[in-house]
């Protein structure tokens, strides 16, 4: 059991790379692993949330935030719903703590196992790229983004996912030795990852991996380098591969180039912001009718009229801002602010810790990828990104554990603190599977997942084609 929880959220996540269905089964998996892995979690009595809660300010305004959360709930339109939102945020942070436990027993090599299982779903995902790729120019049709983007209902689920987990690609190809044949397999999958980018201009995902990128080297500096060169030779190859796959092949097929380099200048010529700032005014009138409680988790699109063309305001801080209140941005703001300034003081340390010059980059530059992306996208929304940024907590709190001047040793917890952790964990669990079950009945009896059709003010978000 020593690394279960980590793998079985890879195994999920690899699951969801191989959809035929895409949103909806990815979301059905997610909350499959949440029930199961709280579930397990209760039975084991664990402690690991409360404890985390109340170790630290951080931690507490976390605690604050979401019992915010759960009063903002109760004044929504749809309580069921929105109770669905705050508690399957509060179980993607359980299950990130108890991936964060083994980690930090387990250590760098409990790390690089994790990381090489990612890197298995990642190449059998790239296989279904290839075949894309091949399948087209075999049959005489166009390539289209979606192609790079097989198993999600939409390519920008995909670059979600790619902004959270393309710098632990790179740290996998960092970890691997250089006498190790994997890392031309792992340097050719992040290569591949970055063309899927370009040709499906993940505008959010590129300046967020970016934004890290430099955030990384500001704070690191020459520590930094080993990685950061690994990145830029990773970027390097995927801009090799479009030129080679997207531009030169074509031409000589007769197809002409992809064209997605003047598709993404055009689309930003015309309409930089693709519509957010319609959506985004819709949120600020929002946080202006509503700024103490917001509408409620999950209530964008109800509560905004003119929202029906986006269930979530593609902006992180505006989302919570409106849904759950101005209080719980700051509360949450607080708690992020304290977990990076955790992880960028942790490199005092990194140069005791086994291949700490490479391990602390990625966390900063995946970390800082996040919450840039998150202003532009809907990243905290998706099933996909939301275990791939699960996973990442995990990895990075471990990190800060094993960071510390005195390693801190797992937390042994009293009786009191284990039956606060239950509790809380059995509301969650179930809030989430009675506010999911009808929903997931009708989508079962659809027949798919992707069968379901919007049901107006009753279909949320929480699904494909939802809105509220």
């Amino acid at each position: 059991m020593s690394a279960a929880y980590p793998l079985a959220l890879i195994v999920v996540l690899g699951i969801n790379f191989l959809s035929r269905n895409g949103h909806d089964e990815q979301r059905l998996h997610e909350i499959a692993l949440l029930l199961a892995t709280g579930l397990m979690l209760v039975f084991t009595q664990s402690a690991a949330l409360t404890a985390f809660l109340g170790a630290s300010w951080g931690g507490r305004a976390l605690a604050l935030f979401f019992a915010y959360g759960a009063v903002s709930a109760t004044v929504a339109y749809a309580p069921a719903y929105a109770g669905v939102e705050v508690a399957l945020f509060l179980l993607l942070l359980t299950i990130a703590l108890a991936i964060a436990d083994q980690i930090q027993r387990g250590g760098v090599p409990l790390m690089r196992t994790a990381l090489q299982a990612i890197g298995c779903a990642a190449v059998l995902h790239a296989v279904r790229i290839v075949v894309n790729y091949c399948a087209s120019f075999a049959l005489g049709t166009h390539l289209e983004p979606i192609d790079f983007a097989p198993g999600f209902s939409n390519y920008r689920f995909f670059n979600h996912t790619q902004t959270v987990l393309l710098p632990l690609l790179v740290l996998l190809y960092c970890l691997t030795p250089l006498t190790s044949r994997l890392r031309y397999l792992w340097l050719a999958v992040v290569a591949l990852w970055w063309l899927s980018i370009f040709a499906t201009t993940g505008r959010g995902s590129f300046m967020g991996l970016a934004a890290g990128a430099v955030f990384a080297a500001i704070v690191l500096r020459r520590c930094a380098a080993g990685y950061l060169k690994a990145f830029a030779l990773t970027f390097a190859g995927g801009i090799a591969m479009y030129v080679a796959f997207l531009v030169i092949v074509p031409v000589l097929a007769g197809v002409g180039s992809f064209g997605a380099f003047d598709n993404a200048i055009e689309r930003s010529r015309s309409d930089p912001a693709s519509s957010r700032f319609l959506v985004w005014g819709n949120a600020l009138g929002l946080i202006r009718d509503h700024p103490w409680f917001g509408v409620g988790p999950m209530h964008f699109a109800h509560d905004a009229p003119l929202s029906r063309i986006a269930a979530h305001p593609h902006n992180w801080v505006l989302q919570i801002a409106a849904e759950w209140g101005l209080p719980s941005l700051l509360l949450l703001g607080f708690a992020l602010f304290k977990g990076m300034r955790a992880l960028v003081r942790s490199r005092t340390s990194m140069s005791s810790i086994e291949c700490g010059n490479v391990v602390l980059p990625a966390l900063l530059v995946a970390g800082a990828a996040v919450l840039v992306d998150g202003l532009v996208s809907g990243l905290i929304v998706m099933p996909q990104s939301q275990l791939a940024i699960a996973l990442y907590l995990g990895f990075a709190i471990a990190w800060v554990r094993m960071s510390a001047p005195v390693a801190q040793p797992p937390y042994a917890a009293g009786a009191v603190t284990r039956c606060a952790n239950v509790l809380v964990l059995l509301v969650a669990l179930v809030c989430l599977a009675k506010g999911v079950y009808p929903d997931v009945v009708e989508l079962m009896n659809d027949g798919t997942p992707n069968a379901a059709v919007n049901r107006g003010l009753r279909w949320p978000r929480l699904w494909e084609l939802g809105l509220f």
